[in-house]
């Protein structure tokens, strides 16, 4: 995300760079991104409270996935501090992480 504080007008978007620190390509891997906001999860790509996930393959070095399109934020009349998206990657399995969950903390005004 571009920041983590929003007002009306702001540009936002949402991208997940994930690092293939291994010499080959990982195939079919399941990537989770989830939105969490006070327990309440939703999950990327359906945006469903059941659970979602994208098989992708993630080449040597880092590769970026853009999970919500550039958008202008909302007015709107309420304020927010504390929603989180996470993302990781897990085994094909999806028994183990791969490497480390990412964290993002964010509001709005």
């Amino acid at each position: 995300m571009p920041g983590d504080l929003f007002r009306s007008g702001d540009l936002c978007w949402l991208r997940a760079h994930v690092c293939n620190d291994a010499t080959e390509t990982l195939q079919g891997m399941p990537l989770f991104v989830v939105l969490d906001v006070v327990g309440a999860y939703w999950f990327w790509p359906t945006w469903s409270s059941d659970i979602d996930y994208d098989r992708r393959d993630f080449v040597p070095g880092q590769t970026t996935v853009g999970i919500i399109p550039e958008f202008t934020w909302p007015e709107n009349d309420s304020a927010f501090s504390g929603a989180m998206f996470h993302g990781a990657v897990l085994d094909q399995e999806m028994t183990t992480l791969l490497g480390e969950m990412g964290s993002w903390r964010f509001g709005w005004r």
